[in-house]
């Protein structure tokens, strides 16, 4: 919030899988869920991510963003594998 504050962008935001687990899958921990329930958890925090960003445009703070990995990779010229965050 403070970023976003001092850089005069807009935030993002969204739930967390744990936020998003009592909704998707009630009455399980994460630590209990299979493992076909945590990737629709992860797609479900994608999309939610995905529905919240675009129409911020290319310029606002993420607090994490789904895709902050892919985009530093893009970004960076350091020859890092693909989707590996350096």
């Amino acid at each position: 919030m403070a970023v976003s504050h001092l850089l005069g962008l807009p935030r993002s935001a969204a739930m967390t899988m744990r936020e998003l687990l009592p909704i998707s899958v009630p009455g399980k921990t994460l630590e209990k869920c299979a493992a076909a329930e945590i990737i629709m958890l992860i797609m479900r925090r994608h999309q939610e991510r995905a529905v919240n960003e675009h129409p911020l445009g290319k310029n606002f703070v993420s607090d994490d963003s789904s895709f902050s990995v892919t985009e530093y990779r893009f970004q960076n010229p350091s020859g890092c594998p693909r989707y590996t965050l350096c």
